[in-house]
């Protein structure tokens, strides 16, 4: 793989005595490096070994790099080149060995980068496997500020006193976003495509941070701390590279990759299949996410409704629902995206969800949401409410994006009356003769009888909505009366009838 002068000092800092860098540390153009042999005419992708005799031959309008045993060759001027000056105690054999040996491994690291995105293995294994190369501590956070991976190697470095090691699948602390979110130099650090150095009194070590974007989305930062030694441009350099292997991770294996473990991803599904799981596996997956069984929940359905969207795209967008409302509780199931999210009372729930009005009707999807609930076991109800209120709402206000179940009980109700059977088999007897004698004599019974329940048996308001006479109505009623042998003093039938009606409306 292509390295650059930066990471090949950092990885000779051990024999290093002085360098000059003239190229940028995040272009990486060296493909190998070799032996100079006097007055060859030089290639800028080629890393040079030589010495203080070496005759160079003339190349301006590139910049090439040297690696050079002791002084620089005939006192030459480093100009426009790149130079690492080494020990001189080092032979040039030992120098050409030392850089065959930095570029395999680089190309070990990439392979192996490469063989776990496609293997899907998971996210921290590019945390781990690069640790070796980077030989600091870092961390990989969601939008949400939430640590998915946090790799520490102590082989590396000395762990100072207050240095606290990040834990994994966590947020971070209350107190420490406030102030980095408060911190003016962190707005430009979070979403900068390059590693960028963030230095606050606050925090007892400085970072490299690097944000990391899919399709211009920005789904997370790298976060290196600065242990074993001050900053170097190599450091700048490998935290791009790795910052490019999450980013290459995340657009084959999508970015609902980075929420939830696979063994948690498999416990969330099951909860909301309605399949029983065992407490002590339920209350570590609830633990993980800083949540207990007995909080306040409210779920969401999301359905982007265009089957042709691609898995990066729903991906992203499940990364920007999780960002706006700041929950890692979320997968995808049945085509659909399911978030359980916890709340403190039903005015979060509705700050909640002015957060992601403007999302919705910027990426034209439609959502479903259920009531609040407080056992987390109980997902699966509500999840199916979030589904009824998805089905309903695009029938009933097919313009709208956001349905509440809570709008539509009483459709929900009248469906399920007519799930497993045809609406004209739950009609009363009587109701059905009432329909009869309308059809055979025009005589509108049904639609008094609809009007003088629908207003709460009131003859002024049910004379008023049907434009006739209050006295008209009264002797119709008592018609319709005799015919279903009632009074409708009855509160059950009555509600019979009410529901009877709504489903032949």
């Amino acid at each position: 793989m292509d390295l650059n002068i930066q990471i090949l000092a950092k990885e000779l800092q051990c024999y290093l005595i002085d360098s000059y860098f003239s190229t940028d540390k995040l272009k990486l153009d060296l493909k190998y490096a070799e032996a100079y042999i006097d007055s060859t005419e030089v290639q800028s992708d080629i890393a040079y070994i030589t010495a203080p005799e070496s005759i160079l031959a003339p190349h301006e309008g590139k910049a090439c790099t040297f690696i050079c045993i002791g002084a620089l060759p005939n006192g030459l001027n480093p100009g426009s080149d790149n130079w690492i000056l080494l020990d001189a105690s080092l032979s040039k054999a030992e120098a050409i060995h030392l850089l065959l040996d930095i570029f395999d491994r680089y190309q070990r690291w990439q392979t192996s980068v490469m063989d776990a995105i496609i293997k899907d293995l998971p996210i921290k294994t590019i945390g781990e496997l690069s640790e070796s190369i980077l030989k600091r501590p870092f961390q990989f956070y969601d939008p949400n500020l939430f640590c998915l991976f946090s790799v520490y190697n102590e082989q590396y470095y000395d762990q100072p006193a207050g240095y606290d090691i990040q834990e994994e699948d966590v947020y971070i602390s209350d107190e420490d976003e406030n102030t980095i979110i408060l911190t003016k130099l962190y707005q430009g650090v979070r979403n900068a495509h390059v590693p960028t150095l963030f230095e606050s009194n606050y925090f007892m070590i400085r970072t490299l941070s690097q944000g990391i974007f899919v399709s211009g989305e920005y789904v997370g930062n790298i976060v290196v701390d600065e242990l074993g030694g001050t900053f170097s441009d190599g450091d700048y350099s490998i935290t791009y590279l790795i910052g490019q292997a999450i980013e290459k991770y995340l657009k084959y294996n999508g970015t609902l990759s980075i929420g939830l473990p696979p063994e948690f991803k498999t416990i969330l599904e099951t909860i909301i299949k309605n399949e029983p799981v065992e407490d002590m596996r339920l209350n570590r997956f609830l633990n993980k996410l800083g949540i207990k069984q007995n909080d306040l929940f409210f779920c969401i359905v999301v359905d982007e409704g265009n089957q042709t969207e691609t898995q990066e795209a729903i991906s992203l967008l499940a990364s920007r629902i999780s960002a706006a409302i700041r929950c890692n509780c979320y997968l995808e199931y049945n085509g659909q995206l399911v978030f359980i999210v916890k709340v403190e009372n039903e005015h979060s729930q509705e700050a909640c969800l002015q957060k992601l009005y403007p999302l919705f009707r910027e990426t034209f999807v439609k959502c479903g949401t259920s009531q609040l609930f407080s056992d987390f076991k109980k997902t699966h109800d509500y999840y199916i409410q979030c589904v009824r209120a998805l089905l309903i709402g695009r029938e009933k206000d097919p313009t709208m994006w956001f349905y509440r179940f809570e709008k539509y009980i009483l459709e929900y109700i009248l469906q399920s009356c007519t799930e497993e059977l045809l609406p004209e088999t739950i009609l009363p007897e009587k109701l059905k003769a009432l329909i009869a004698i309308d059809k055979s004599s025009g005589s509108e019974y049904v639609k008094m009888l609809r009007a003088y329940l629908d207003n709460n048996m009131s003859l002024t308001a049910a004379s008023k909505a049907l434009y006739i006479h209050k006295n008209t109505l009264l002797y119709r009623l008592e018609r319709i009366n005799e015919i279903l042998g009632t009074d409708l003093e009855n509160p059950d039938l009555r509600l019979v009838y009410s529901v009877a009606l709504r489903v032949i409306r």
